[in-house]
Parts: C-alpha cells; structure tokens; sequence
C-alpha cells in the first residue's frame, strides 16, 4: 500500500483509505515505507515545485503512515532513507532533504515510544533509483560502492532487531571519499580522518612542481584530459578536440565533479563556473 503515489485530496481521505484497508487485512504487523522520487540538478536550478515533487513521497507519504498506525501495536515501523541525508550527494539537494525528514521522523517516534527506525541505504547493485553506470561510476569516483542485493536482503533482516532510530548502510572507502575534501573535512567526518592514520598523498601539483619547466605545459594539458575523461566516463585517450565541456556531455553535476577533482589535485580555489566559463583544448 503506497498512499503517497496515490492522488489524496484530503487528510480526511487518507483517513477513509486507510480504515477501509485496515478492515480488510489481518492484523498489520509493521510498515516499510520505501517511496521516493528523483528529479537531481543544482541548488540553482532548483523550484519549490522540484522540491515538493521529491519530497511528497518522503514527507507527506511517511507522516500518513505515522499519523495512522500510531496507536497500532506494530512490531516495526521502517523508513527506506538515503546516504544522501547523512553523507551528502551533488546535486540531490531536494532528495536530501527529504530523506531528513525521515530520519527526524524515526527519532520523534522512538521518543513517543513507538517502533522506528530510519535506513540510510547507501544505492543499491543492479536495481533501484542509483543503478546505472554514470551514477555507480560517479560515486566510485568517491570510493563509495554499490550494495549488492543479497547483502542488502540480509542486513535488512538483522536491521530489524537493532533498537536504534537510525542507521547508515553505505559501502565506502573513507580514505578515498575523505579525498574530496582537501582543505576542511566536514566534522561528521572528522573522526574518521585521525591525523597521522595515512600519509599525504602526493597531488598532481607536488609532480607538476618537479617537472622540468619546457614539460609543464604538455604535463598539465595531458593531466586536464585525463581528468575530464574520467568525468564524463569516456575511454582513456578519447577526448583529444577543442570544444566546449558541456558539448562533449558535461552537465551541471558533472561540471561541479570536474571542479572539485581540479581542486583537490592542484590545492587551489577554482570558479564554480570554471567549466562554463572555458573550453577543452589539447593545444
């Protein structure tokens, strides 16, 4: 039963179909709420229509599920959250938001004493919102992998047991996706980054700056190509004209990864309309 795909005028409807359904079923012994809708861009390109569009299934959807087993005696009340509530994702500032929502929600209902418990799932392998290979390729880039479907079956069982209000499920190298961050790391991430745990990893400047001064050049046009290749996902060695980004297939979301990848390897503060400002040239 999925009341937020459903067109509900009223609150008093809501209410009609769920006592009608309730009354045809056998004692309901919990709820998996796992709605959601997807519609990424930057916080710039974003509407209050976008928002809503994303968030109803989220906000609307779970609240009418708490509001109306609330006063059942439920062996659990689960809500399907995202990683991109507690870790972050470009561009889905929307999708986070909604997914917040459901995490505070599971936290009010622990505190009335009521079963809850919010799953931030990391994408699911093979199926879900996350499974194609521009998404997987792009959180790879981050150190961050797919959940593979027989594992996520699993935890999801042994989940049920846990009395926490909420849990993140997300297979991630931290060192890896602690990369991104190359001048302050967020403080929910601070513990994971203990000074001295891993040497500094040599940047594409430390080698651009030993390079003899008649290399430098061609060294760092080479290294620009291989970046932007390995942001759009395109074979090694592919991307040798002299166009515009966002005519090779760069997006709003990919021109941001460009951006904060350059950052990271050159330690430097770049615009963030770097890639609509300049055009790939390999000479």
């Amino acid at each position: 039963m999925t009341l937020a795909a459903l067109d509900i005028s009223s609150a008093d409807d809501v209410a009609r179909l769920f006592n009608k359904t309730l009354a045809e079923l056998p004692p309901l012994a919990g709820v998996v709420h796992a709605a959601g809708v997807l519609d990424d861009g930057m916080v710039r390109q974003q509407t209050a229509e976008r928002f809503a569009k994303v968030m109803a299934p989220k906000v609307r959807g779970a609240w009418n599920l708490h509001m109306h087993t609330k006063d059942l005696a439920l062996d659990f009340f689960v809500l399907y959250s995202s990683a991109a509530s507690l870790i972050g994702s470009p561009g889905q500032s929307n999708y986070a938001a909604g997914n917040a929502f459901l995490d505070a929600l599971a936290h009010h209902r622990q505190a009335m004493g009521l079963p809850a418990l919010s799953i931030n799932w990391g994408a699911w392998d093979e199926e879900g919102m996350a499974a194609n290979s521009l998404v997987r390729g792009r959180m790879a880039s981050h150190g961050v992998s797919a959940i593979d479907p027989r594992e996520g079956a699993e935890l999801f069982t042994r989940l049920l047991g846990v009395n926490v209000a909420q849990i993140g499920v997300i297979p991630v190298d931290w060192t890896k996706f602690l990369k991104q961050f190359p001048r302050r790391i967020p403080p929910l991430f601070e513990m994971l980054a203990v000074a001295g745990d891993t040497p500094r990893k040599q940047t594409f400047r430390d080698r651009l700056a030993s390079t003899p001064a008649a290399e430098k050049e061609s060294a760092l046009r080479r290294y620009l190509s291989e970046e932007l290749t390995g942001v759009l996902r395109f074979e090694p060695g592919s991307v040798t004209s002299r166009e515009r980004f966002f005519d090779l297939g760069m997006d709003s979301l990919t021109a941001l990864e460009f951006r904060n990848r350059l950052e990271a390897e050159l330690d430097t503060t770049l615009p963030a309309t770097l890639a609509f400002d300049y055009r790939h040239s390999t000479r």
